[in-house]
């Protein structure tokens, strides 16, 4: 991933006010394109792949101002490493039969629940935390 954040891959859809490469999502496709076809590492294409879509674009899109500020720049820098924890034991990757919960707490909140196979939780220092919201 160090290589990979190097060439600026980390952060090709943040924008360029976040320290990334600003490029559409079709640009970035087409470049996720272009490295499939030069790179024989599919796993490492998937772990780029989840830490631009399912945590970075979470973030961009419906994150708060406080939150952009905070994770963005380090995720697309390649400082951070970014996960989307969804799959559990029960109901794999079925959001509808997720049992995780999230309690507020104050200003914060109490995560509670069972995660596996997360893409990129050995390294990752930001999760995109995934619950039922009947849950």
């Amino acid at each position: 991933m160090e290589l990979c954040s190097d060439f600026g891959l980390c952060g090709l859809l943040v924008s360029e006010e976040y320290s990334g490469a600003g490029f559409t999502p079709m640009q970035a496709v087409f470049s996720m394109e272009g490295l499939g076809y030069g790179c024989d590492d599919d796993g490492l294409l998937f772990a780029i792949n989840n830490h631009l879509y399912s945590c970075t674009m979470p973030i961009l899109k419906h994150g708060t101002k406080e939150q952009k500020e905070r994770f963005l720049p380090k995720l697309a820098t390649g400082e951070y490493i970014g996960a989307h924890a969804m799959t559990e034991p029960n109901s794999g990757s079925d959001s509808f039969g997720m049992n995780a919960c999230a309690k507020e707490n104050g200003d914060s909140y109490i995560l509670n629940g069972n995660k596996c196979f997360i893409t990129n939780a050995p390294l990752a220092d930001v999760y995109i935390f995934c619950k039922n919201i009947n849950g």
